[in-house]
Protein backbone atom coordinates (compact mmCIF):
# COMPACT_ATOMS: atom_id res chain seq x y z
CA UNK A 1 0.00 0.00 0.00
CA UNK A 2 1.14 3.13 -1.01
CA UNK A 3 2.16 5.46 1.90
CA UNK A 4 -0.18 7.94 3.25
CA UNK A 5 -3.14 6.24 1.13
CA UNK A 6 -5.93 4.48 3.14
CA UNK A 7 -8.12 1.84 1.11
CA UNK A 8 -11.29 1.32 2.38
CA UNK A 9 -11.73 -2.73 2.41
CA UNK A 10 -15.55 -4.57 2.78
CA UNK A 11 -16.61 -7.54 4.25
CA UNK A 12 -19.52 -9.37 3.52
CA UNK A 13 -21.64 -11.35 5.84
CA UNK A 14 -23.76 -14.16 4.09
CA UNK A 15 -25.98 -17.03 5.58
CA UNK A 16 -26.77 -19.75 2.62
CA UNK A 17 -26.22 -16.92 0.25
CA UNK A 18 -27.89 -14.41 1.89
CA UNK A 19 -26.67 -11.55 2.52
CA UNK A 20 -27.60 -10.42 6.19
CA UNK A 21 -24.59 -6.98 6.51
CA UNK A 22 -21.86 -5.64 4.77
CA UNK A 23 -18.67 -3.01 6.29
CA UNK A 24 -16.85 -0.59 5.01
CA UNK A 25 -13.67 -0.48 7.55
CA UNK A 26 -11.12 2.41 7.08
CA UNK A 27 -8.81 4.04 9.67
CA UNK A 28 -9.81 2.00 12.17
CA UNK A 29 -13.94 2.83 11.84
CA UNK A 30 -16.40 0.19 10.85
CA UNK A 31 -20.32 -0.15 10.75
CA UNK A 32 -22.59 -2.78 10.67
CA UNK A 33 -26.10 -2.60 9.00
CA UNK A 34 -27.19 -6.21 10.98
CA UNK A 35 -27.13 -4.00 14.00
CA UNK A 36 -29.60 -0.87 14.88
CA UNK A 37 -26.61 -0.78 18.14
CA UNK A 38 -24.07 0.66 15.28
CA UNK A 39 -26.57 2.57 12.79
CA UNK A 40 -28.02 5.60 14.47
CA UNK A 41 -27.60 8.54 12.69
CA UNK A 42 -24.83 10.93 14.04
CA UNK A 43 -26.18 14.13 15.76
CA UNK A 44 -25.78 15.80 12.65
CA UNK A 45 -28.19 13.58 11.20
CA UNK A 46 -27.51 10.67 8.54
CA UNK A 47 -28.59 11.40 4.73
CA UNK A 48 -27.27 8.41 4.18
CA UNK A 49 -23.45 8.15 4.95
CA UNK A 50 -21.70 8.21 8.44
CA UNK A 51 -19.28 11.13 8.75
CA UNK A 52 -15.87 10.70 9.25
CA UNK A 53 -14.01 12.53 6.68
CA UNK A 54 -15.42 13.66 2.74
CA UNK A 55 -19.12 12.70 2.64
CA UNK A 56 -22.20 12.76 -0.09
CA UNK A 57 -24.22 15.99 0.30
CA UNK A 58 -27.55 16.20 2.61
CA UNK A 59 -30.70 14.95 0.69
CA UNK A 60 -33.54 16.92 0.82
CA UNK A 61 -36.14 15.13 2.26
CA UNK A 62 -39.36 16.49 0.39
CA UNK A 63 -41.09 12.81 -1.03
CA UNK A 64 -43.20 11.32 1.30
CA UNK A 65 -42.68 7.01 2.22
CA UNK A 66 -44.49 4.68 -0.47
CA UNK A 67 -46.53 1.48 1.50
CA UNK A 68 -47.79 -0.94 -0.05
CA UNK A 69 -49.14 -4.25 2.10
CA UNK A 70 -48.59 -7.47 0.26
CA UNK A 71 -50.10 -9.50 2.60
CA UNK A 72 -53.00 -9.78 3.82
CA UNK A 73 -53.97 -9.22 -0.01
CA UNK A 74 -57.05 -9.60 -1.89
CA UNK A 75 -54.86 -11.63 -4.78
CA UNK A 76 -55.46 -14.38 -2.49
CA UNK A 77 -57.96 -13.30 -0.12
CA UNK A 78 -61.70 -14.37 -0.59
CA UNK A 79 -62.82 -16.25 -2.68
CA UNK A 80 -66.31 -15.32 -3.24
CA UNK A 81 -65.05 -11.43 -3.16
CA UNK A 82 -62.55 -12.24 -6.08
CA UNK A 83 -65.73 -13.02 -7.85
CA UNK A 84 -67.44 -10.01 -6.71
CA UNK A 85 -69.59 -11.90 -3.97
CA UNK A 86 -68.57 -12.19 -1.01
CA UNK A 87 -70.80 -14.88 -0.10
CA UNK A 88 -72.32 -13.31 3.53
CA UNK A 89 -76.19 -13.80 2.80
CA UNK A 90 -76.23 -10.14 2.40
CA UNK A 91 -78.21 -9.78 -0.83
CA UNK A 92 -81.67 -8.60 -1.14
CA UNK A 93 -82.12 -11.69 -2.82
CA UNK A 94 -80.22 -14.85 -2.43
CA UNK A 95 -77.56 -15.35 -4.77
CA UNK A 96 -74.61 -16.79 -2.69
CA UNK A 97 -76.15 -20.29 -2.46
CA UNK A 98 -75.90 -21.15 -6.81
CA UNK A 99 -77.41 -24.78 -5.98
CA UNK A 100 -79.31 -26.64 -3.68
CA UNK A 101 -80.18 -30.59 -3.56
CA UNK A 102 -80.98 -31.86 -6.86
CA UNK A 103 -83.60 -34.50 -4.91
CA UNK A 104 -86.17 -32.10 -3.20
CA UNK A 105 -84.95 -27.84 -2.53
CA UNK A 106 -85.85 -26.87 0.78
CA UNK A 107 -86.91 -23.39 1.15
CA UNK A 108 -84.67 -21.03 2.21
CA UNK A 109 -85.04 -17.45 3.68
CA UNK A 110 -83.09 -14.39 4.49
CA UNK A 111 -83.88 -12.92 7.99
CA UNK A 112 -82.29 -10.24 9.85
CA UNK A 113 -79.57 -10.78 12.44
CA UNK A 114 -77.77 -9.15 15.33
CA UNK A 115 -74.49 -8.65 12.45
CA UNK A 116 -76.31 -8.04 9.00
CA UNK A 117 -78.69 -10.97 7.56
CA UNK A 118 -78.98 -14.90 7.69
CA UNK A 119 -79.90 -17.25 5.79
CA UNK A 120 -82.27 -19.77 7.39
CA UNK A 121 -83.13 -23.37 5.92
CA UNK A 122 -86.10 -25.06 6.93
CA UNK A 123 -85.12 -28.90 6.70
CA UNK A 124 -88.11 -31.10 7.43
CA UNK A 125 -86.61 -34.71 7.13
CA UNK A 126 -84.26 -33.62 4.31
CA UNK A 127 -80.66 -33.89 4.88
CA UNK A 128 -79.54 -30.76 2.92
CA UNK A 129 -76.89 -29.38 0.46
CA UNK A 130 -76.01 -26.18 -0.80
CA UNK A 131 -73.40 -25.41 -3.35
CA UNK A 132 -71.52 -21.89 -3.37
CA UNK A 133 -69.12 -22.28 -6.22
CA UNK A 134 -70.54 -24.56 -9.23
CA UNK A 135 -69.35 -24.37 -12.73
CA UNK A 136 -68.97 -27.24 -15.73
CA UNK A 137 -66.52 -25.51 -17.44
CA UNK A 138 -64.10 -23.01 -14.64
CA UNK A 139 -62.10 -25.20 -12.83
CA UNK A 140 -61.95 -24.11 -8.89
CA UNK A 141 -58.37 -22.54 -7.92
CA UNK A 142 -57.87 -24.63 -4.99
CA UNK A 143 -54.22 -23.87 -4.23
CA UNK A 144 -55.06 -19.90 -4.00
CA UNK A 145 -58.26 -20.56 -1.60
CA UNK A 146 -58.26 -23.44 0.54
CA UNK A 147 -58.99 -22.52 4.39
CA UNK A 148 -62.60 -22.76 4.68
CA UNK A 149 -64.31 -20.62 7.73
CA UNK A 150 -68.12 -20.14 8.12
CA UNK A 151 -70.60 -19.00 10.87
CA UNK A 152 -73.57 -21.42 11.28
CA UNK A 153 -76.39 -21.74 13.83
CA UNK A 154 -77.90 -25.23 14.05
CA UNK A 155 -81.52 -25.76 15.79
CA UNK A 156 -81.06 -29.30 16.72
CA UNK A 157 -82.35 -32.01 19.08
CA UNK A 158 -79.62 -32.79 21.62
CA UNK A 159 -79.07 -36.33 19.94
CA UNK A 160 -78.08 -34.78 16.81
CA UNK A 161 -74.53 -35.05 17.40
CA UNK A 162 -73.36 -35.42 14.30
CA UNK A 163 -74.43 -31.81 12.38
CA UNK A 164 -72.89 -31.44 8.95
CA UNK A 165 -70.15 -31.33 6.50
CA UNK A 166 -68.65 -30.02 3.54
CA UNK A 167 -68.14 -31.44 0.48
CA UNK A 168 -66.67 -30.58 -3.57
CA UNK A 169 -67.43 -32.06 -6.88
CA UNK A 170 -64.80 -32.93 -9.54
CA UNK A 171 -67.77 -33.11 -11.96
CA UNK A 172 -70.70 -30.50 -12.41
CA UNK A 173 -74.34 -30.54 -12.74
CA UNK A 174 -73.36 -34.37 -11.67
CA UNK A 175 -72.37 -33.70 -7.90
CA UNK A 176 -73.63 -37.15 -7.16
CA UNK A 177 -70.76 -39.92 -7.82
CA UNK A 178 -68.22 -37.42 -8.29
CA UNK A 179 -68.45 -35.86 -4.84
CA UNK A 180 -66.00 -36.15 -2.03
CA UNK A 181 -66.77 -35.22 1.35
CA UNK A 182 -65.75 -34.72 4.61
CA UNK A 183 -66.58 -36.78 7.67
CA UNK A 184 -69.62 -34.94 10.15
CA UNK A 185 -68.30 -32.36 12.45
CA UNK A 186 -69.47 -32.47 15.95
CA UNK A 187 -69.89 -29.21 16.67
CA UNK A 188 -70.39 -29.69 20.65
CA UNK A 189 -67.44 -31.14 22.18
CA UNK A 190 -64.59 -28.71 22.42
CA UNK A 191 -62.33 -27.05 22.14
CA UNK A 192 -65.65 -25.47 19.92
CA UNK A 193 -68.05 -25.87 22.48
CA UNK A 194 -70.70 -24.41 20.08
CA UNK A 195 -74.11 -25.45 21.98
CA UNK A 196 -76.62 -26.57 19.69
CA UNK A 197 -78.99 -23.58 18.81
CA UNK A 198 -76.03 -21.05 18.85
CA UNK A 199 -73.93 -20.01 16.30
CA UNK A 200 -70.45 -20.78 16.04
CA UNK A 201 -67.71 -20.26 14.20
CA UNK A 202 -66.01 -23.25 12.12
CA UNK A 203 -62.83 -23.43 10.47
CA UNK A 204 -61.39 -26.32 8.04
CA UNK A 205 -58.19 -26.52 5.93
CA UNK A 206 -58.82 -28.51 3.02
CA UNK A 207 -56.07 -28.90 1.46
CA UNK A 208 -55.24 -31.01 4.86
CA UNK A 209 -56.70 -34.52 5.87
CA UNK A 210 -55.79 -34.19 10.05
CA UNK A 211 -57.76 -30.81 11.09
CA UNK A 212 -58.32 -32.93 13.97
CA UNK A 213 -55.43 -35.11 15.53
CA UNK A 214 -55.91 -38.61 15.46
CA UNK A 215 -58.80 -38.11 12.83
CA UNK A 216 -59.22 -38.08 9.23
CA UNK A 217 -61.38 -34.94 7.75
CA UNK A 218 -61.99 -36.60 4.20
CA UNK A 219 -64.52 -39.87 4.29
CA UNK A 220 -62.58 -42.82 3.15
CA UNK A 221 -59.14 -41.60 4.23
CA UNK A 222 -58.15 -44.63 5.98
CA UNK A 223 -55.90 -41.91 8.35
CA UNK A 224 -55.11 -38.34 8.99
CA UNK A 225 -51.85 -38.98 7.22
CA UNK A 226 -53.52 -39.70 3.98
CA UNK A 227 -53.06 -36.63 2.28
CA UNK A 228 -56.04 -34.46 1.34
CA UNK A 229 -56.82 -34.44 -2.53
CA UNK A 230 -58.66 -30.75 -2.37
CA UNK A 231 -55.16 -29.17 -4.38
CA UNK A 232 -55.03 -31.95 -6.59
CA UNK A 233 -58.44 -31.88 -8.10
CA UNK A 234 -59.68 -30.58 -10.59
CA UNK A 235 -62.53 -29.05 -8.28
CA UNK A 236 -65.89 -28.11 -10.28
CA UNK A 237 -68.57 -27.48 -7.52
CA UNK A 238 -68.11 -26.52 -3.97
CA UNK A 239 -70.46 -27.49 -0.80
CA UNK A 240 -71.76 -26.91 2.72
CA UNK A 241 -73.58 -29.74 4.40
CA UNK A 242 -75.27 -28.01 7.40
CA UNK A 243 -76.45 -31.10 8.68
CA UNK A 244 -76.25 -34.52 9.15
CA UNK A 245 -78.68 -37.35 10.49
CA UNK A 246 -79.48 -37.61 14.01
CA UNK A 247 -77.55 -40.16 16.19
CA UNK A 248 -80.38 -42.47 17.37
CA UNK A 249 -81.11 -45.33 15.52
CA UNK A 250 -84.51 -43.15 13.58
CA UNK A 251 -82.29 -40.38 12.53
CA UNK A 252 -84.24 -37.57 11.58
CA UNK A 253 -82.88 -33.46 10.85
CA UNK A 254 -82.54 -30.63 13.24
CA UNK A 255 -85.18 -28.20 12.67
CA UNK A 256 -83.48 -25.90 10.90
CA UNK A 257 -80.55 -23.76 9.85
CA UNK A 258 -79.31 -20.34 9.84
CA UNK A 259 -75.88 -19.51 8.03
CA UNK A 260 -74.35 -16.00 8.31
CA UNK A 261 -71.51 -16.10 5.92
CA UNK A 262 -68.55 -18.20 4.03
CA UNK A 263 -65.14 -17.19 3.34
CA UNK A 264 -63.14 -19.67 1.30
CA UNK A 265 -60.05 -18.13 1.73
CA UNK A 266 -55.86 -17.81 1.00
CA UNK A 267 -53.52 -17.45 3.70
CA UNK A 268 -55.39 -14.49 5.59
CA UNK A 269 -56.18 -15.99 8.96
CA UNK A 270 -54.73 -15.74 12.47
CA UNK A 271 -55.84 -19.12 13.25
CA UNK A 272 -55.92 -20.72 16.59
CA UNK A 273 -53.44 -23.76 16.32
CA UNK A 274 -50.92 -21.36 14.87
CA UNK A 275 -51.23 -18.73 18.02
CA UNK A 276 -53.78 -16.66 16.17
CA UNK A 277 -50.20 -15.12 14.87
CA UNK A 278 -49.68 -14.13 11.34
CA UNK A 279 -47.30 -12.21 9.31
CA UNK A 280 -47.85 -9.08 7.79
CA UNK A 281 -45.86 -7.99 5.07
CA UNK A 282 -44.98 -4.72 3.12
CA UNK A 283 -42.85 -2.65 1.53
CA UNK A 284 -41.17 0.65 2.59
CA UNK A 285 -39.26 2.92 0.24
CA UNK A 286 -37.99 6.22 0.70
CA UNK A 287 -35.89 8.16 -1.73
CA UNK A 288 -34.85 10.69 -0.12
CA UNK A 289 -35.13 9.35 3.62
CA UNK A 290 -32.75 7.34 6.20
CA UNK A 291 -35.15 6.20 8.42
CA UNK A 292 -39.01 5.39 7.82
CA UNK A 293 -40.96 4.41 11.21
CA UNK A 294 -43.77 1.83 10.04
CA UNK A 295 -46.96 1.47 12.85
CA UNK A 296 -49.66 -1.16 12.53
CA UNK A 297 -52.95 -0.45 13.43
CA UNK A 298 -56.23 -2.76 12.92
CA UNK A 299 -59.72 -2.02 12.51
CA UNK A 300 -62.44 -4.82 13.52
CA UNK A 301 -65.69 -5.28 11.22
CA UNK A 302 -68.22 -7.77 11.34
CA UNK A 303 -67.82 -9.43 7.89
CA UNK A 304 -65.40 -9.13 4.92
CA UNK A 305 -65.92 -7.01 2.02
CA UNK A 306 -65.05 -6.77 -1.06
CA UNK A 307 -61.94 -4.66 -2.17
CA UNK A 308 -62.34 -1.07 -2.42
CA UNK A 309 -64.80 -0.98 0.31
CA UNK A 310 -62.39 -1.25 3.28
CA UNK A 311 -62.18 1.13 6.11
CA UNK A 312 -60.89 4.54 5.20
CA UNK A 313 -57.25 5.75 6.96
CA UNK A 314 -55.88 8.72 6.69
CA UNK A 315 -54.96 10.95 9.36
CA UNK A 316 -57.89 12.22 11.27
CA UNK A 317 -58.98 8.43 11.32
CA UNK A 318 -55.90 6.56 12.31
CA UNK A 319 -55.73 8.65 15.31
CA UNK A 320 -59.63 8.16 16.25
CA UNK A 321 -61.20 5.45 18.15
CA UNK A 322 -61.86 3.45 14.83
CA UNK A 323 -58.23 2.21 14.38
CA UNK A 324 -56.46 0.71 16.91
CA UNK A 325 -52.96 -0.40 18.53
CA UNK A 326 -51.86 -3.53 18.98
CA UNK A 327 -50.40 -4.49 22.66
CA UNK A 328 -47.55 -4.04 22.23
CA UNK A 329 -47.43 -1.52 19.98
CA UNK A 330 -46.47 -2.85 16.33
CA UNK A 331 -43.89 -0.30 15.07
CA UNK A 332 -41.15 -1.24 12.66
CA UNK A 333 -38.44 0.45 11.75
CA UNK A 334 -35.87 0.78 8.63
CA UNK A 335 -32.75 2.49 7.95
CA UNK A 336 -33.19 3.06 3.97
CA UNK A 337 -29.94 4.49 2.41
CA UNK A 338 -30.54 5.74 -1.39
CA UNK A 339 -27.18 5.14 -2.99
CA UNK A 340 -26.08 8.68 -4.54
CA UNK A 341 -25.82 9.01 -8.17
CA UNK A 342 -22.39 8.14 -9.66
CA UNK A 343 -21.49 12.09 -9.69
CA UNK A 344 -21.08 12.55 -6.40
CA UNK A 345 -18.69 11.37 -4.11
CA UNK A 346 -18.89 7.59 -2.69
CA UNK A 347 -17.00 6.13 -0.45
CA UNK A 348 -13.34 8.04 0.73
CA UNK A 349 -10.95 6.80 3.16
CA UNK A 350 -12.67 7.30 5.94
CA UNK A 351 -16.02 6.98 5.24
CA UNK A 352 -18.50 3.95 6.91
CA UNK A 353 -21.41 2.49 4.32
CA UNK A 354 -24.70 1.20 6.29
CA UNK A 355 -26.67 -1.01 3.92
CA UNK A 356 -30.81 -0.96 5.00
CA UNK A 357 -31.52 -2.20 8.42
CA UNK A 358 -34.79 -3.55 10.07
CA UNK A 359 -35.38 -3.43 13.23
CA UNK A 360 -37.51 -6.45 14.09
CA UNK A 361 -35.83 -9.90 14.26
CA UNK A 362 -35.19 -12.07 11.42
CA UNK A 363 -37.45 -13.19 8.73
CA UNK A 364 -36.50 -14.87 5.37
CA UNK A 365 -37.91 -12.69 3.32
CA UNK A 366 -37.35 -10.00 0.54
CA UNK A 367 -39.97 -7.60 2.15
CA UNK A 368 -40.49 -5.63 5.09
CA UNK A 369 -42.36 -7.36 7.51
CA UNK A 370 -44.45 -7.88 11.17
CA UNK A 371 -45.74 -10.31 13.09
CA UNK A 372 -49.00 -9.55 14.54
CA UNK A 373 -50.63 -11.13 17.33
CA UNK A 374 -54.29 -11.39 17.27
CA UNK A 375 -54.56 -13.80 20.90
CA UNK A 376 -56.22 -11.34 23.54
CA UNK A 377 -59.89 -12.27 23.48
CA UNK A 378 -60.30 -8.88 25.05
CA UNK A 379 -59.71 -7.43 21.91
CA UNK A 380 -59.73 -9.85 18.56
CA UNK A 381 -62.76 -12.45 18.39
CA UNK A 382 -62.86 -15.43 16.13
CA UNK A 383 -64.84 -14.82 12.87
CA UNK A 384 -64.50 -10.46 12.82
CA UNK A 385 -62.20 -9.23 9.86
CA UNK A 386 -59.51 -7.30 10.75
CA UNK A 387 -58.38 -4.61 8.46
CA UNK A 388 -54.87 -3.34 8.58
CA UNK A 389 -53.59 0.40 8.33
CA UNK A 390 -49.68 0.95 7.96
CA UNK A 391 -48.68 4.79 9.17
CA UNK A 392 -45.23 5.57 7.97
CA UNK A 393 -43.29 8.25 8.81
CA UNK A 394 -39.92 9.72 8.02
CA UNK A 395 -39.69 12.25 10.25
CA UNK A 396 -41.24 15.25 8.14
CA UNK A 397 -43.85 13.09 5.73
CA UNK A 398 -46.44 10.74 6.67
CA UNK A 399 -48.15 8.32 4.56
CA UNK A 400 -51.16 5.76 5.26
CA UNK A 401 -51.94 2.94 3.86
CA UNK A 402 -54.73 0.28 4.24
CA UNK A 403 -55.31 -3.31 3.53
CA UNK A 404 -57.26 -4.30 0.24
CA UNK A 405 -58.03 -7.63 2.84
CA UNK A 406 -58.41 -7.92 6.14
CA UNK A 407 -56.93 -11.01 8.65
CA UNK A 408 -59.72 -13.17 9.65
CA UNK A 409 -59.70 -14.71 13.57
CA UNK A 410 -60.31 -18.47 13.11
CA UNK A 411 -60.85 -20.89 15.92
CA UNK A 412 -59.50 -24.38 15.75
CA UNK A 413 -61.16 -26.91 13.58
CA UNK A 414 -63.97 -28.90 14.99
CA UNK A 415 -63.60 -32.91 15.25
CA UNK A 416 -64.58 -34.61 11.95
CA UNK A 417 -64.73 -38.21 12.37
CA UNK A 418 -66.87 -41.29 11.93
CA UNK A 419 -67.24 -40.98 15.61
Amino acid sequence: MEAGVHRPRFLAFLISGTLLAMLVVSNGLAGSSGSADHAAPGAGGWPGFQQGGNVSPSLTNTTPPSVTILAPSASFGDFGASQGNVWDMAEPEITDIVWRQESASFPIERRPANEGTVVRGSTGSQVLGMAFYASATDVFPTKAYHHLTYRLKIQARQDCWTNGRVGYATRWPRWYGSQTSSYPFVPHIGPMDCDHGNFCIYYLDLARNDNWPGWPTWHGASSPSDPSSWITDLVKGFSIVPNEWCGDPQGGAPEYFELDFVYLTGDILAREEDDYKYLVEFDVSDPDSAVVTSTIRHQEVAELRLAGDEPECDGDRFNGSMWKDFDPVAQHVKYLLPLPSPQRPVITDTSTLFLPVVLNGYHASEHDWYELNFSDDSSFTDGKSYYLCIRSDDGVNVTYEVGDAPVIRAPRSPLFGPD
